[in-house]
């Protein structure tokens, strides 16, 4: 058992009961699945109840389309990081929803320019570092 209460058992990650938000969960248009999305599915499929965010809802509805379609919970939600109303709102929604929070996992951003191998090992932004994408 992890120190969250998960379980990891021959590879398999179990969630059970838990509550995730996945930040950057919807999909742009491709063939490919991005990181967002699979992490949002993989947490569904673990058995947490998962809160898809993303700026495009439509997006975040589409994850979540497949999410429920496999017998999952999960709600879109529209969220800007750039915008800490909107983190707020996100936050307050699972909450009020599901009534706890214990994952939260930020696949939505770029970094706002090309950092040398020094900075590696920890980079510190504020919400005001987020670009819009």
């Amino acid at each position: 058992m992890t120190q969250d209460g998960s379980e990891v058992s021959k590879g398999v990650l179990r969630l059970d009961g838990q509550v995730a938000i996945v930040v950057g969960g919807g999909q742009t248009p491709g063939q490919t699945i991005g990181n967002g999305r699979a992490t949002a599915i993989t947490y569904a499929r673990a058995g947490a109840r998962v809160l898809v965010a993303d700026r495009d809802l439509d997006a975040a509805a589409a994850t979540v389309a497949e999410i429920t379609a496999e017998g999952g919970d999960a709600v879109p939600f529209r969220a800007d990081v750039t915008d800490e109303a909107d983190i707020a709102a996100m936050v307050a929604d699972a909450c009020d929803r599901w009534g706890r929070l214990d994952i939260t996992t930020m696949s939505a951003f770029r970094l706002p320019v090309a950092m040398p191998r020094s900075a590696k090992s920890r980079v510190r932004l504020s919400t005001g570092s987020w670009p819009s994408t």
